[in-house]
């Protein structure tokens, strides 16, 4: 004789097993968020950096465009006040750094001026500007470039014929440019970087030698 039939096990999962899978779910589902997440953040400061990155090679460029073709040639500002060949913290701009005289201006109208042109780069609310004057005598600047924002401090030294660098740059003979500038930028939350650009051609060579269309035969006349 048998005894009674048991019932046969329920198919399927308890509640507690339910409850460990949708917790385990979660768990995995947080962080494939949180990995996403990171996964994006990373890509968008990798992509700012990269845009930056972009911005000052384009600076370093001008500046290492205009400082290789900067020629000694004497000018003078719109009110016909002298301006050395290589000035430093001057007033024709705002927060001027330096200012010169470079060659190789195109004119690919043939306007009727001189393929000089005067350029000068400046640090003004927070931004490293360039300028430069439509005509190399009697102009004054055009509107500025900003090359570089959220700059914080910019640290110059220039680097004279006899192998010294100075802060400064107050020659006796206006004529004279330096060997080399050296520029030390600090960005707003970056690293500060260092550029060591060479000015013009390395050597004393007469103007007159490089086919320039001005010289004045005495500089010494020229500033009285």
């Amino acid at each position: 004789m048998t005894g009674p039939a048991r019932p046969a096990p329920a198919n399927g999962f308890t509640l507690i097993e339910l409850l460990v899978a949708l917790f385990i779910f979660a768990l995995l589902s947080a962080a494939g968020v949180t990995l996403l997440r990171t996964s994006t953040t990373g890509q968008e400061v990798l992509g700012n950096r990269l845009d930056q990155l972009s911005i000052i090679n384009r600076a370093t460029g001008a500046l290492t465009a205009d400082l290789l073709q900067a020629v000694p040639r004497l000018s003078r500002n719109e009110l016909g006040d002298p301006l050395s060949a290589f000035s430093v913290n001057g007033a024709s701009v705002p927060g001027e750094l330096f200012a010169f005289n470079r060659a190789g201006w195109s004119n690919y109208d043939q306007s009727p001026r001189a393929s000089i042109q005067r350029v000068a780069y400046s640090l003004a609310d927070g931004e490293l500007r360039r300028s430069s004057w439509p005509r190399l005598d009697g102009a004054a600047p055009g509107p500025p470039a900003t090359l570089l924002r959220d700059v914080e401090t910019v640290q110059l030294r220039y680097r004279s014929y006899d192998g010294s660098w100075r802060d400064d740059w107050t020659p006796t003979d206006p004529m004279e440019m330096p060997r080399a500038v050296e520029l030390r930028i600090q960005p707003r939350g970056l690293a500060e970087f260092r550029l060591s650009l060479i000015v013009g051609p390395q050597g004393r060579a007469d103007p007159a030698q490089q086919g320039l269309d001005y010289t004045p035969e005495d500089s010494t006349e020229f500033f009285r």
